[in-house]
């Protein structure tokens, strides 16, 4: 009872409507019992409390004696008949939900169950015969590997068999070779899933990780040039720009963005709404990590009309949206955007770790403004989960130490700077590897406390620094701690 409830009040409103007027062609005038589905629809529909079956069934009969057995099987109507409708071309405006890949699989899968149907009907239907004729040509256009060769065999084994064991072996072959590219298929698509295990399980060995992406692009450019598939030409683009990602070739991924475009674009296999979204993304880090600024924004910007505003998408586009605007400058800007991450929909189902990052970026935009006690006041005492998030809090520690430096809280940030200390101290007792960035940063204001935060007589020597203690990107420090110090001894 539950599920037909949450089925019927999560359908979208134009489904609502096209509902009931898919139940009211099944309304007949001298037939009471079939406007009961109708009924049971629009009392679930307006329930605001969950229905128990009693109460449903008080409500539909008058009387819940002896109508439990009648009741259950109005439920199993009622559910098939939402089942159809969801599949009818009564319902064909859901063609603007879905992408146009979607759409074709629902077509195809419709036409494969009426040829099938017409063909045991009268097994020498013409339009059974064009109906499979149709299906291998449109899964060919969208590489429906597995779909187009059963069909290949249905249509050698009752059609083609006539015209000889020739005729018949070519297609045979054809089949065969379409089933090595649903297997190629599968073999890219398990390639792209099992990235994200490797990197998880070897976040501190990126040899690992790139050993992993080179023999996946190794293999799947053999593939791709076997098949000619264009989705595993699209799975090879995402292997190549991982690769020049984690090498810091930006131009390089910038360019391997472009290629993909083209080949979503392009290619009715593998265009997706979703994929254009993810590769603007990609684009604007890309961008973003070639400081252009502004380019990075627009592609931020049009991955965000793309996706749904409640998903995880649109914040990770937001996200990067709020970099373009902060190292660009425009530092108003980024708090606005800073604000309508925290208010947006989806930080709720994101929970509570990405809400505590948009705070932080928020802080920092406000920070930058000169808003040091507002940013000091929005700041949670610890990271959530600082735990398994010490690098995030190791970030909120230093930054809460530059609030203070700031509001001219030279004590206050001494013993912030002391409580740092024993933190890291903490951390490498416990094995948690330090990056050689927060070791420098540390030693830095240890100096710093011993001057009681006098900038004037300090060198902050960034260039020496060995690269893995360099400033990067799209990391917890934000604001470039060597940057801001080196910006506030100008000042002094």
């Amino acid at each position: 009872m539950l599920a037909l409830e949450q089925l019927i009040q999560n359908l979208p409103p134009k489904d609502t409507e096209v509902m009931k007027k898919y139940l009211l062609l099944f309304t007949d005038e001298n037939r009471h019992e079939a406007t009961l589905p109708l009924k049971l629809f629009n009392y679930l529909l307006h329930k605001r409390k969950t229905a128990t079956a009693a109460d449903a069934c008080l409500f539909i009969y008058g009387s819940g004696r002896n109508k439990q057995g009648k009741f259950r099987k109005l439920c199993w109507r009622l559910k098939q008949k939402i089942f159809d409708c969801l599949c009818t071309e009564l319902n064909y405006e859901k063609k603007e939900m879905l992408d146009e890949m979607d759409w074709a699989a629902f077509r195809v899968r419709k036409k494969a169950a009426i040829s099938r149907l017409l063909f045991f009907h009268n097994n020498a239907s013409e339009i059974a015969r064009q109906l499979i004729e149709e299906i291998i040509s449109e899964s060919k256009k969208f590489e429906f590997y597995e779909t187009l060769a059963e069909h290949l065999d249905t249509k050698n084994w009752i059609y083609n068999f006539k015209e000889g064991e020739k005729e018949f072996d070519k297609i045979v072959s054809e089949a065969g070779f379409y089933r090595e590219c649903h297997r190629a298929n599968a073999k890219a698509t398990n390639y792209y899933y099992k990235l994200i295990f490797v990197s998880e399980k070897n976040a501190g060995n990126e040899q690992k990780v790139k050993s992993f992406l080179k023999k996946a692009v190794r293999e799947l450019a053999l593939l791709a040039e076997k098949t000619k598939s264009n989705k595993i030409k699209y799975y090879l683009k995402y292997f190549e720009l991982e690769i020049n990602f984690r090498n810091k070739d930006y131009k390089a991924a910038s360019q391997t963005c472009s290629e993909m475009l083209a080949l979503i674009f392009n290619n009715p296999s593998v265009k997706r709404k979703h994929r254009i979204g993810i590769t603007y993304d990609q684009f604007s880090r890309c961008e973003l990590l070639l400081g252009n600024f502004e380019k990075a924004r627009e592609y931020a910007a049009g991955a965000q009309k793309i996706f749904s505003p409640a998903s995880f998408d649109f914040s990770i586009s937001q996200e990067q949206e709020f970099y373009a605007l902060f190292y660009g400058k425009k530092f108003a800007e980024a708090e606005k955007i800073a604000s309508e991450m925290l208010r947006t929909p989806s930080h709720k189902e994101l929970g509570e770790l990405h809400k505590a990052k948009y705070i932080y970026l928020h802080a920092h935009a406000l920070f930058v403004q000169g808003k040091f006690k507002e940013a000091l006041n929005m700041l949670p005492e610890k990271w959530h989960d600082a735990k398994n998030n010490t690098e995030w809090e190791t970030g909120l520690r230093i930054f809460r130490i530059m609030l203070c430096i700031e509001l001219e809280m030279q004590e206050e940030a001494g013993k912030q700077t002391e409580a740092l200390r024993k933190y890291f101290d903490y951390l490498e007792k416990k094995k948690i590897p330090l990056s050689p960035r927060n070791k420098a940063i540390l030693a830095w204001l240890r100096q710093l406390a011993t001057r009681d935060f006098d900038f004037r007589a300090f060198n902050f020597k960034h260039q020496t620094l060995k690269p893995e203690a360099r400033w990067e990107f799209f990391t917890p420090e934000i604001i470039p701690f060597h940057e801001w110090a080196e910006h506030k001894k100008m000042r002094k």
